[in-house]
Order: structure tokens, then C-alpha cells, then sequence
């Protein structure tokens, strides 16, 4: 299955001055998104396993190529001359994949593939190396800079913020919100082995003199899972029941497309907002499963965080709120987004036994 995304890339250099003859080459595009197998396998009714999820519908792609232009060796940045240099992806060119087999496989993840081509404009000279950052997303981002240097690729950042009026912006922000689930990136600092040089971005693309590059691209959730699970013990249920369960403090500003561990935030900082998880759900007022999506961040007292506003009710009083917070700490060498999993049990009235588990996952 081969299908052509219609776009063409062009030199992000716009001085005339630098102008180099370029020529167009069609190049294969192979991208990935990495599929919990229970997603695919379970239905609605399994507890705890069924999740639903969207194929993206836009790319972001961004060529580093490294070129030679007579007797000087030159890095450019080329990316899709459309007007707002997105490429639209057709949802129904992705296919599904039992298993990546693919040399960057760790976990033999379950994956949906795009096929497909993009003709590019490059320069007609010696053509070195290109190292290819990519981004997928089923709602179109906003606040995206327009990049000239490696450097700015991989700090290039999205707008996400609470926003709740409807504005054209506004609503564009919700549908982001409720779609963090649906947006997959290329790590800048995810290398892989080499023979060579020993380690290399695992986007990088090499020995392309003469040749038509081909990009093969796993990319992975710039969000984390938050799993959480609740559960009043037996002896409370009589007297006490949960009205509402509230995700706060969630990470809002501007948010790495590309170095998705690296997001710094202070607690209080404009821009945060909140999610409601359930609201006086009489089927899930004792126990229940849910989950959602969000941006990891690092703050002035941990490197990680993820509070949990629960509401509580006794019989005939007025709710009570406890704040725990999941915490993950995240050292410098992390690459993928943590998978958390947050478990509250309430043993006595009015009091809780919070135990909270994390677990790093690239998926």
C-alpha cells in the first residue's frame, strides 16, 4: 500500500544569497505508532483494558540535511511548502500491524503504519546525511515556530492551555486536551547504535549521495497515562461514597514536541488546568477504573507530579477533598513518557491509604 502525501519541501532559507540548485526526489515514508495490544484485542465491558484512541490525521516533518555546495558543507532545515507547512494524512492509508519488526522493536509492539511518499527539493550537490524529526496528531497544533536550525527543531513547542470560551483557538485547544492521547513524536535524544560512530539519533538517515533517502520512523506518546483505580473498602460503602474524582494542576503553556521529558512548569503558573474524571456517577461511586492523558512535567519540588483532587461524602455532611499526588521521578537520561498507575483505596472514613506505582513504557 503506497499513497502520496501531497507536499512539497523547500530550504527553509529564504536569503537569496544562499540559494542552492536543488532538484526533487520522491522519498519513501514509512511512520509507526506504537498500539497497546489490549487496545486492539479487548472490547467495551473488559474492565480496565478496553481504551479508545484516533489515527492521526497531520504531519509535522522537519529535514536536517547536511549537504555539500561546492568547496562549503552546509546544514539546512527543509520542510513541507504548504501554507502552514502541515501535510494532511488520509486515516484511511493506515494499517495495522500485529507486530514491529522493524530494528528499533524493543517490546514487539503492536503498531499502525503510514505508508507512504513525499517529494522533496533538495540540493543537487553531495548529499551527506539528513536527520528526520517527526510528529503525528489527530487535531492540528498551534504556537508552532517556524525552525532554521537543528536547535529549533528540537525545541520547537505547542500551544495547550484550559481555554473554555469558543473562540476558533479556543475550541481548537479542547479538542487537543481530550486528543493528547493521539499525538506521537521522534525523542530527539532517542539514539540507537551504530557501527560507525557508535551512537546516532535514531532518525538519522545517512550515506544518501546519489540515492533516494528513505525515512522509517517509530514515533511515541508525547503525553503519559495516567491508570487510576478507586475503590471504598467494604465497611465504609454504608456511609461513604465518591462524588467527584478531578485530574488538577495539569501541565498548560507551552509544551516540547520533541523533548516531551523536558517540560519545566512552576506549581503555580498560569495556564494550568483541570479535568474532571468522574462526577456523581452513581455506577462509580465506590470503585471504578478510568484513565486520561497528559503533559509530564518537572516543578520546583519534584520532577514529577500528578495530583488527584477526590472528592469524598459521609451520609448527611458536606464533601471533603483530599489532593494526592503520583509522583514519578524522572532522571536525565529519560526518553519516553511514564506510563503511571494510581491506586486509591479508603480504608476508614475520611481517611486514605494512597499507594502509587509508576512504570516507564514506550508505548
Amino acid at each position: 500500500m503506497c499513497t502520496v502525501l501531497c507536499a512539497i519541501i523547500t530550504s527553509a532559507c529564504i536569503d537569496d544569497n544562499d540559494a542552492v540548485e536543488t532538484e526533487t526526489v520522491s522519498i519513501p515514508v514509512n511512520l509507526y505508532i506504537p498500539v497497546n495490544q489490549e487496545v486492539i484485542t479487548k472490547t467495551p465491558g473488559d474492565p480496565g483494558t478496553y481504551e479508545q484512541f484516533a489515527l492521526p490525521e497531520y504531519l509535522y516533518i522537519y529535514f536536517v540535511l547536511n549537504y555539500n555546495d561546492g568547496s562549503d558543507t552546509k546544514t539546512q532545515i527543509f520542510r513541507p511548502e504548504t501554507i502552514d507547512g502541515v501535510v494532511n494524512l488520509d486515516t484511511e492509508k493506515w494499517s495495522q500491524k500485529k507486530v514491529y519488526t522493524g530494528p528499533l522493536s524493543q517490546y514487539g509492539d503492536f503498531v499502525y503504519e503510514y505508508e507512504g511518499k513525499i517529494d522533496i527539493s533538495l540540493p543537487a550537490g553531495k548529499r551527506n546525511w539528513a536527520r528526520v524529526y517527526a510528529a503525528v496528531s489527530k487535531v492540528k497544533l498551534t504556537g508552532l515556530d517556524n525552525p532554521t536550525t537543528e536547535a529549533e527543531v528540537t525545541n520547537l513547542k505547542f500551544s495547550l492551555s484550559g481555554a473554555v470560551a469558543d473562540s476558533e483557538e479556543d475550541i481548537l485547544q479542547r479538542n487537543l486536551r481530550n486528543n493528547l492521547q493521539n499525538l506521537y513524536s521522534s525523542p530527539y535524544n532517542y539514539n540507537i547504535s551504530d557501527g560507525e560512530s557508535g551512537s546516532i539519533y535514531y532518525g538519522t538517515v545517512k550515506a544518501i549521495t546519489g540515492t533516494v533517502p528513505y525515512v522509517n520512523l517509530l514515533l511515541y506518546h508525547v503525553a503519559s497515562k495516567v491508570d487510576l483505580i478507586w475503590n471504598v473498602a467494604t465497611s465504609q460503602q454504608s456511609s461513604l461514597r465518591i462524588t467527584e474524582i478531578t485530574a488538577e494542576n495539569q501541565f498548560g503553556g507551552q509544551a516540547y514536541l520533541f523533548r516531551p521529558m523536558e517540560n519545566v512548569r512552576s506549581t503555580d503558573e498560569a495556564g494550568a488546568y483541570n479535568t474532571t474524571i468522574i462526577s456523581n456517577d452513581v455506577g462509580s461511586q465506590w470503585m471504578g477504573r478510568a484513565y486520561y492523558y497528559t503533559i509530564p512535567f518537572k516543578d520546583s519540588r519534584y520532577d514529577n507530579k500528578f495530583c488527584i483532587r477526590t472528592r469524598l461524602r459521609k451520609n448527611g455532611e458536606a464533601d471533603k477533598s483530599y489532593l494526592p499526588e503520583f509522583r514519578r521521578d524522572i532522571s536525565g537520561s529519560t526518553i519516553f513518557t511514564p506510563w503511571v498507575r494510581g491506586d486509591l483505596t479508603f480504608n476508614t472514613v475520611f481517611t486514605t491509604a494512597l499507594d502509587g506505582e509508576a512504570e516507564v513504557d514506550p508505548k
